[in-house]
């Protein structure tokens, strides 16, 4: 015997699958949109300089498209972020004549080179400067080969910095004012991008050597 299903209850049951459409839908929008960046929590331990409890970086899940740039580069001509697809990169913003933090960086990119060996040659170390009045090409090219040869020095200009800085949670700031020798405040975190140029995890500035490397030697093996 079949049962017969008053108009109004599938009127109802209509109702109710498009409400459940409707949420899958935002659901899957959101997840969209969370893949095109970091989310606010995420810049917010960027910009705070937070380390996990354990001492890790941040991973940024799912991984962030960044855009593309083109800088002046300490090897000659021009170098874009989409040249080094294909490898890693460890990527720092700063300036040659910090006193502090960017020498330590540098030093601890050289030290993460060596621990990994032969697979450093899959990752790239570059060094943005956010001053590129001072840090021509040429003085990049000193500065950063004092630490190692195979780094890179990309010379930083004002309006491509400011296309991508929200990608990175970049600050900085050229204290001019100061005279000929002035200082810039800057963000200090290290970002590693994947082979794809996908931002996958951000180390702040105190962030253990062995970290990193282990963090490189897993995704390289």
């Amino acid at each position: 015997m079949l049962l017969r299903v008053p108009r109004i209850m599938w009127a109802g049951i209509a109702i109710v699958a498009l409400m459940w459409a409707g949420l899958i839908a935002l659901l899957v929008a959101q997840r969209m949109q969370g893949s095109t960046g970091p989310t606010d929590s995420q810049l917010a331990d960027i910009r705070a300089g937070t380390i996990g409890p354990n001492g890790e970086g941040t991973r940024i899940d799912p991984p962030a498209p960044l855009k593309n740039f083109t800088l002046p580069s300490s090897n000659g001509g021009e170098l874009s972020l989409h040249d080094l697809r294909g490898k890693y990169v460890l990527l720092f913003f700063g300036y040659t004549h910090c006193p502090d933090l960017c020498p330590t960086t540098l030093a601890q990119f050289r030290q993460i080179k060596q621990q990994l060996g032969s697979k450093a040659k899959d990752v790239s170390f570059v060094f943005v400067s956010v001053d590129p009045d001072r840090d021509t090409p040429a003085v990049l090219r000193r500065y950063v080969r004092s630490f190692d040869p195979s780094f890179i020095g990309l010379s930083g200009d004002h309006k491509v910095l400011d296309a991508i800085k929200s990608d990175y949670g970049l600050y900085y700031q050229l204290n001019k004012d100061e005279g000929a020798n002035y200082t810039v405040n800057h963000s200090s975190s290290i970002y590693l991008i994947d082979p794809d140029g996908r931002l996958i995890m951000v180390y702040s500035y105190g962030t253990n050597t062995e970290v990193i490397t282990r963090d490189l030697e897993r995704m390289l093996s």
